[in-house]
């Protein structure tokens, strides 16, 4: 029991520039960054403590992996109605909570990044990756499939053949390949990974937070005419537009506000 706990991992929420930034962590690196069910659940904490937060930075601890996905000690011995139940349904609604924070969260991608954890990273808006990360789905080897709503957001972002590709016959994609196929945005030294990401984050929490989240939703979603306008109406109508408008008159940088 002693070395169960000490293999045990965590995920924490650290906050930066006054909380506007929120760094959420994965921390197992006795297994390669491994989500098991406790992780889940403090994912979940995390991403909830996020919630106000303008930009969200999402990466695995040291420096060799992002996270290798969900540990088998956590799903190996449950019985299939609790594994889609309680691991599956359960992991899957933590991970969307991810993708509809109202901030602009960014997979800091910093090593392996295989199953659960290449899922989890597809949850984010935009990934960046240092040179050394590998993706790779590799469920179908011990029969099992993707269950984390990865296999859609993989076929969304690198097309659909490359992610049947990945899915099925398990490709692997190093950095570079990940680039061109789309999976992620920018591939980086590792040293400066953190630094770019805390650069992206820097960005998006200067502009309004309102804006951000409404153009969020309009980017992720698949909207008609009639639902762009009343997104539009509702910026129209916020303190950040006013003071946006306000600072474009005045020649000067707005001050945003949370509220």
């Amino acid at each position: 029991m002693g070395e169960e706990k000490a293999a045990a991992g965590s995920v924490r929420a650290a906050f930066e520039d006054g909380g506007k930034i929120a760094v959420i962590t994965v921390a197992n690196e006795r297994r390669a960054n491994a989500i098991d069910a406790a992780m889940i659940d403090e994912l979940a904490a995390a991403i909830d403590e996020s919630s106000r937060a303008r930009a969200v930075i999402l990466t695995g601890a040291g420096e060799r992996h992002f996270s290798s996905g969900g540990d088998i000690a956590s799903w190996g011995a449950m019985e299939p109605a609790a594994y889609g139940r309680d691991w599956i349904e359960h992991g899957a609604k933590v991970f969307a909570q991810l993708g509809e924070l109202p901030g602009f969260v960014i997979a800091a991608v910093n090593g392996t990044c295989f199953g659960g954890g290449l899922e989890l990273a597809l949850h984010a808006d935009a990934r960046i990756a240092a040179e050394h990360a590998r993706f790779r789905l590799p469920e179908t080897s011990l029969g099992m499939i993707p269950g984390w709503r990865g296999g859609p957001l993989l076929a969304e972002a690198a097309g659909q053949q490359a992610a049947l590709r990945m899915a099925l016959a398990g490709e692997e994609l190093d950095a570079d390949a990940a680039l061109r196929a789309g999976v992620v945005s920018e591939v980086l030294p590792a040293a400066g990974l953190l630094a770019r990401a805390r650069e992206l984050a820097a960005a998006a929490a200067a502009r309004s937070p309102v804006a951000n989240a409404l153009a969020k939703r309009l980017l992720r979603g698949r909207l008609d005419v009639k639902a762009h306008g009343e997104l539009g109406a509702e910026a129209r109508a916020s303190a950040d537009c006013a003071e946006g408008l306000a600072a474009f008159k005045d020649k000067r940088a707005p001050n945003f506000t949370d509220d």
